[in-house]
C-alpha cells in the first residue's frame, strides 16, 4: 500500500456538524495551530470567532448546523486545517479532488490560491447567496437515479444536483416543492435525507446570484495547480481555472463519480477523506470494486475517533516508517556509504551526498529558491565531513511539491533525522534555504533535540510584512523561465568569467508576448550560443521544475518565531546590499517600477537571534554570491572553521 499514490478527496455541504474536528483540535497541534491562523481571517471578515462557533460549550453536536455563514468557512477550515496535519506528518497528496464548496479546499491544497483568498471568496459567496437568493434546499434521495427522470413530481419540481453513485442522488428545490416530494417519497417508502442547507445549490434556483458573485472574483490570481487537481465540475484533471470557476462548482451539477474515474484504477491509489463526516470515502466506495473498499480511509466522523484514525495512517505511510524498515540505515550513524546514501535516497529522493567523505557527523543544506542543490557543490567538496544537500520534492522529478515553508520543513525534518536520527544537527543554506534552515531547526528543536548551528547566506527574512526590504508584486511566471535559464548559465561559466552579461540572455532579446512554451523554446535556443552545453530536455525540465516550485514556497504566509533553545547562528552578509542590481534586466521578464533592490534582512534577523554572527563578505550582488570567487572563498574558509 506504501507504493500507492494518495489522493485527498475534500467535501462541501451536507458534510458539517457543530464539533466536527473538536478532537482533533484538542490533541492535534498541527490541526490547532492551522484553525486558529484560519480563526485570525475569519475574525477579520465577520468579528466572531469560527473556533468559538464550533466549539463552545452550550452547544451540542446533535444541533442543526446549517447557518451560511458558519457552515460554509467551517468546512473549509476544518478540512484544510486536517490536510496540513497530514502533511506535516509526511503524508502528501498526488492528486486532490474537491466536491461542490470541497473544490475551495483542494484548490487551497493545490496551492491555485491560498488559504486567505478561498476564504474570502466563501464569505463574499455567503453574503451574496443571502442577498439574492430565496431559501431552497436538498434531499438525498436512496434509489437508483432514474427515478429522478421518470417522475415528473421530481423533474418538475427540482433540478438534478449530483448523482454520488447508481442507488443515491441529490436534488435541489425551493422549500415548498421540496416538502411535496418528500410526502411523494414517504408514501412510496423511499428512503431520503434532507442535508443542513438553507440553499438549493447546483441549481439555477441560486442564479440571481450569478453576476454580482463572479463580479467579485475579477481580482483573484488563479496559479497553476501544485499537484494533480481533479475537478468534480468538469469530471476531470484540471490545469488551470476561469474566471466563473468558484461559481460553476456551486451552480452546476456536481460529477464526482466521473472525477474519481479519472484519477485511474482504484488499485493503484489510496484516497483519504478529509470531510467532517466521511461522506466522500462511501460515494467512493460504492463506486469501485469491493476488493478495493479498503483503500478508502476515513478521518473524522462524529464518533471521536479521530486521531485513532489519524494514527493508523501515520503508521501506514508515515516515512519514518518506512525508513525502519531500512534497518541498516541506522547503524553506524557515523559512516556514509555509497551503499547507504543509495539506501537513503531509494526512500527520500531529494537527498544528495555533494562530497565523498563517508565518516563524521553530517552537514545539512537545504535547497534556495530554484530547487536544487547543485550551487553547494563547490562549498561541500571543500568540507570534512559528509556534506548532504536537500532538494525541493518535485524538483526534476514527478512529485507534487509541498506547499508552504512549514510544510517543507517538516518533510526536510523527516529526511535528516532519517540520515541523523540523533542531534546535534548542523543545518545551513542559500537566500530561501537559510529561512528553510532557520524553520527546520525550530521544528527539530521542539521534537527535544539539539541544533548545534545554522549557516544562512543572504537570506531573506520569512514574512515581507515583517520587512526584508524587497517589495514584491506577483511575479510573471516568464521571470521564472528567465531566472532559471540564466542562473543555470552562469553555473556552466567558470568562476570570475569576464564580463558575464555577454553570456546572459536579456529580456529585450524575447518577445514577452509569447506563449510561456513559446518563451521556454526561444530561451533554451538563445542559451545553446551562451555556453550552456545541457540537453534541450534537461533544460525544459529544469525551467518546468522552477515554474511549479516558485509559487509553491508562499514566503508571505510564513512568519518567523523564535528558536526555543540557544543555536549558533551564522549569517553571511553582503556588504553591497543589493538583490539584482545591474543583473534585473537579466532576472526580470518585466520592468516593474515599484520593485526595491535594497535587502535589508539582516536586522530583521538580529531582531530575533540573540548574537547572531555577522560574517561580513562582497558579491556584486545576491545572485552571485555562489558563482564570484571573493564570496565563495569567504564562505568556504569561514564554514570549515564552523565545522571543524
Amino acid at each position: 500500500m506504501n507504493n500507492q499514490k494518495i489522493v485527498f478527496m475534500c467535501a462541501g455541504q451536507g458534510s458539517q456538524y457543530y464539533e466536527m474536528g473538536r478532537e482533533l483540535f484538542r490533541s492535534s497541534t498541527e490541526f490547532q495551530d492551522t484553525m486558529i491562523k484560519l480563526d485570525k481571517v475569519f475574525f477579520q471578515l465577520t468579528k466572531e470567532s469560527m473556533i468559538e462557533v464550533l466549539y463552545r460549550k452550550e452547544i451540542r453536536k446533535n444541533n442543526n448546523f446549517d447557518t451560511l455563514k458558519y457552515t460554509h468557512p467551517g468546512i473549509f477550515m476544518v478540512e484544510y486545517s486536517l490536510a496540513q496535519l497530514l502533511i506535516q506528518n509526511g503524508i502528501y497528496p498526488d492528486y486532490v479532488v474537491g466536491s461542490s464548496l470541497g473544490e475551495f479546499v483542494s484548490c487551497a491544497i493545490a496551492n491555485v490560491i491560498n488559504y486567505e483568498e478561498a476564504l474570502h471568496c466563501i464569505m463574499n459567496q455567503v453574503d451574496i447567496l443571502e442577498k439574492y437568493c430565496q431559501h431552497g434546499g436538498m434531499i438525498s434521495i436512496i434509489h437508483d437515479y432514474n427515478l429522478f427522470f421518470n417522475e415528473p413530481l421530481l423533474f418538475e419540481n427540482s433540478e438534478l444536483a449530483c448523482v454520488n453513485y447508481q442507488s443515491n442522488f441529490v436534488i435541489s428545490g425551493l422549500i415548498h416543492n421540496l416538502e411535496l416530494i418528500e410526502a411523494f417519497l414517504k408514501k412510496k417508502g423511499i428512503t431520503f435525507v434532507r442535508l443542513p442547507v438553507k440553499y438549493a445549490f447546483h441549481s439555477s434556483f441560486i442564479d440571481l446570484a450569478s453576476e454580482s458573485y463572479i463580479s467579485s472574483l475579477d481580482n483573484i490570481f488563479y496559479k497553476k495547480p501544485a499537484m494533480k487537481l481533479i475537478s468534480s465540475l468538469t469530471g476531470t484533471a484540471i490545469t488551470a481555472l476561469n474566471k466563473t470557476y468558484f461559481w460553476d462548482i456551486v451552480r452546476n451539477p456536481i460529477n464526482f463519480r466521473e472525477a474519481l474515474k479519472s484519477i485511474g484504477p482504484a488499485k493503484d491509489f489510496l484516497y483519504i477523506d478529509l470531510s467532517p463526516s466521511g461522506t466522500l470515502a462511501n460515494f467512493a466506495k460504492r463506486n469501485m470494486e469491493r476488493d478495493y473498499a479498503e483503500q478508502v480511509m476515513t478521518i473524522m466522523s462524529p464518533f471521536h475517533k479521530d486521531m485513532e484514525n489519524v494514527e493508523k495512517l501515520k503508521n501506514l505511510l508515515n516515512p519514518r516508517t518506512q525508513m525502519l524498515t531500512h534497518k541498516h540505515i541506522h547503524e553506524h550513524t557515523n559512516l556514509y556509504t555509497n551503499r547507504k546514501y543509495m539506501e537513503l535516497k531509494s526512500v527520500f529522493p531529494e537527498i544528495r551526498k555533494l562530497n565523498e567523505v563517508e565518516e563524521g557527523r553530517p552537514i545539512f543544506w537545504i535547497h534556495g529558491g530554484l530547487g536544487g542543490v547543485g550551487a553547494y557543490s563547490g562549498i561541500a567538496t571543500q568540507m570534512k565531513r559528509p556534506f548532504f544537500g536537500i532538494q525541493a520534492r518535485g524538483f526534476m522529478t514527478n512529485d507534487s511539491p509541498l506547499i508552504g515553508i512549514q510544510n517543507m520543513s517538516a518533510y526536510y525534518v523527516q529526511i535528516i533525522k532519517a540520515v541523523q536520527p540523533e542531534g546535534p544537527y548542523d543545518l545551513g543554506g542559500f537566500s530561501l534555504g537559510g529561512v528553510l534552515a532557520y524553520e527546520v531547526a525550530r521544528q527539530i528543536q521542539k521534537l527535544g533535540e539539539e541544533v548545534n548551528t545554522i549557516v544562512m547566506l543572504d537570506s531573506p527574512f520569512g514574512n515581507t510584512n515583517q520587512g526584508d526590504g524587497l517589495q514584491r508584486k506577483k511575479a510573471n511566471p516568464k521571470t521564472y523561465i528567465l531566472q532559471a535559464i540564466n542562473l543555470a548559465i552562469l553555473a556552466s561559466l567558470k568562476r570570475d568569467q569576464l564580463n558575464v552579461f555577454q553570456y546572459l540572455i536579456h529580456r529585450n532579446q524575447i518577445d514577452l508576448r509569447l506563449t510561456e512554451d513559446e518563451y521556454i523554446e526561444k530561451v533554451i535556443h538563445f542559451a545553446k550560443f551562451r555556453g550552456l552545453n545541457k540537453p534541450d530536455t534537461f533544460v525544459n525540465a529544469l525551467i518546468r521544475s522552477n515554474m511549479k516550485l516558485r509559487p509553491t514556497y508562499r514566503r508571505e504566509e510564513y512568519y518567523v518565531q523564535p528558536l526555543t533553545n540557544s543555536t549558533k547562528c551564522y549569517y553571511f552578509n553582503n556588504i553591497n546590499n543589493v538583490f539584482l542590481g545591474e543583473m534585473e534586466p537579466y532576472f526580470m521578464a518585466e520592468q516593474v517600477h515599484t520593485y526595491e533592490d535594497q535587502m535589508n534582512a539582516l536586522n530583521q534577523w538580529e531582531n530575533i537571534i540573540p548574537n547572531l554572527r555577522v560574517i561580513e563578505l562582497e558579491a556584486s550582488n545576491h545572485m552571485m554570491m555562489l558563482s564570484e570567487t571573493r564570496s565563495i572563498d569567504v564562505i568556504i574558509e569561514k564554514c570549515r572553521k564552523i565545522y571543524d
